[in-house]
């Protein structure tokens, strides 16, 4: 994963650094909304694991995963066309 302040540093021509000020701009935009992207949801349980142990012994990670698992994402209403 490439964090927003190495883009930035790495971007060579103007598209690469626009891209890295959008980029760098999402994070704070996700936490505002209290919403995640792919890369958090598959490293947040890995950073509070990492941060609070005590937390992976206490059975929460089974219970996080069971609930991932049997949650349907809704689907807009067919519009029948």
């Amino acid at each position: 994963m490439v964090l927003p302040e190495e883009l930035g540093a790495s971007a060579d021509g103007p598209l690469e650094r626009v891209a890295a000020e959008i980029y760098a701009g999402l994070g704070p935009a996700l936490r505002q909304a209290n919403a995640m992207d792919f890369d958090d949801l598959l490293l947040f349980p890995l950073t509070l694991f990492a941060e609070h142990p005590s937390v992976s012994h206490t059975g929460s990670a089974v219970s996080i995963t069971c609930w991932w698992t049997n949650s349907r994402i809704p689907t807009p209403p067919s519009t029948g066309s």
